[in-house]
């Protein structure tokens, strides 16, 4: 049995919302938005960049594979979506470097149709209750939120708790 955990970005790994400026930044599309800041690199908050780097190698370890779906900026000239394709890019390889497979797709798009390979369990892990309810299926692709309290250290913990 495969399983494919994709994992968003904006508030779910990346801090964006607890950036200062950030909508204003987007909105006047200024650079840097999604450039590494903070003592966590733009990890959410309370989220060692470590023992996240540890918890996904050890999944790989155990066969899971992963991927980044992330939708860019809303409304948001070419110039300024490649501007903010390659910051996101460059923050996955600085923080997540074990994550090849990473989908940067139009703002709105539903995040299944980024898949890029299939696997016979397939988790979405995001911090919009909207975007998990259009992800889920009946049997191969499930969905758990994350929030302030519940962040993706839990969720993968209970993956690997219904995986294993």
């Amino acid at each position: 049995m495969s399983v494919r955990i994709a994992v968003d970005l904006d508030g779910t790994l990346f801090n964006l919302y607890n950036k200062p400026n950030w909508l204003d930044d987007l909105e006047n599309e200024r650079p840097g938005v999604f450039n590494e800041y903070g003592t966590n690199h733009g990890l959410m908050p309370y989220i060692e960049k470590q023992t996240l780097q540890e918890k996904i190698l050890n999944l790989i370890d155990r066969g899971f594979t992963f991927c980044i779906i992330s939708w860019l900026p809303m409304g948001a000239s070419p110039e300024y979506t490649e501007i903010c394709r390659k910051e996101k890019l460059n923050w996955v390889a600085t923080i997540l470097p074990m994550i090849e497979d990473i989908q940067l797709i139009p703002y709105g798009l539903e995040k299944q149709k980024a898949i890029t390979k299939k696997a016979t369990t397939m988790y979405l892990i995001d911090d919009n209750s909207e975007i998990c309810n259009t992800w889920r299926t009946a049997k191969q692709r499930k969905a758990i939120q994350v929030h302030e309290n519940y962040d993706i250290l839990n969720a993968l913990d209970d993956i690997l708790e219904v995986e294993s």
